[in-house]
């Protein structure tokens, strides 16, 4: 692919992304210049700050789980990472007591951004510097938001909660109506998902599925019954 045809799909990937939206043809080039395109197949790590050298990575196509984990190897999956959004470190910090990891789901399109490169932007683009903090911000107030259900939601309005959300984030509707999660995750995902064991994930599933609220298929969860899920969601 020549280099011209190569800069009008990046342009293109960028301005596909919900992120960028505000950002106008000499915003997003200023964002093409300071980055180079990755492709990842799905199931890879993606390095950050923990991993090597500092850099932001920003999604444009395809899905990723944020992990955290400590000293000791123990691992929890916080968000689910969608185009648009931001990971990845400018700052490494050895005493750190968590590594920042991001594994991919599906195959994915990223972005991205040297330390260098990443300062040089926002020092010269102001509309670049507020959008890139401004999800910066979101990212830190979903972490919290997810930390505040794990700590006063019962497990069945967690595993409600995460599932209305992965919906509403990367999922479908179909032309019948069913609203469908089309993502390879297993219980053990959806029990780092709402800090919980994969035997719970499984015991509440299978509950919602003899209630008909949902079924299941491979790398497919249809949610039959919204209602009543966003009633089982606002248990405390």
């Amino acid at each position: 692919m020549e280099a011209q045809d190569l800069e009008r799909l990046h342009l293109w990937h960028l301005k596909q992304c919900p992120l960028f939206n505000e950002l106008d043809e000499k915003e997003l080039g200023a964002i093409f210049h300071a980055s180079r395109i990755v492709g990842v197949g799905a199931n890879e790590i993606v390095p950050s700050a923990s991993d090597g050298e500092p850099a932001l990575w920003i999604v444009k196509r395809g899905h990723l789980k944020l992990t955290y984990v400590d000293k000791e190897g123990h691992a929890a999956t916080v968000l689910i990472l969608s185009p648009g959004d931001i990971f990845g470190s400018m700052v490494q910090d050895g005493a750190a007591d968590y590594g920042e990891h991001c594994r991919t789901i599906t195959s994915c399109c990223l972005a991205r951004m040297s330390e260098e490169r990443f300062h040089s932007l926002m020092r010269k683009n102001p509309n670049v510097a507020f959008t890139l903090t401004k999800s910066s911000f979101q990212r830190i107030h979903r972490l919290q938001s997810r930390l505040a259900d794990l700590m006063v939601r019962p497990a069945e309005a967690r595993l409600a909660l995460v599932l209305l959300e992965l919906h509403r984030q990367v999922g479908e509707t179909r032309e019948d109506g069913t609203r469908v999660i089309s993502l390879p995750l297993s219980h053990a995902d959806l029990a780092q998902l709402i800090g919980s064991s994969r035997e719970m994930v499984t015991h509440v599933l299978g509950r919602f599925r003899r209630s008909e609220w949902v079924s299941t298929a491979r790398h497919e969860i249809s949610l039959l019954d919204v209602a009543a899920l966003e009633v089982a969601r606002d248990v405390f």
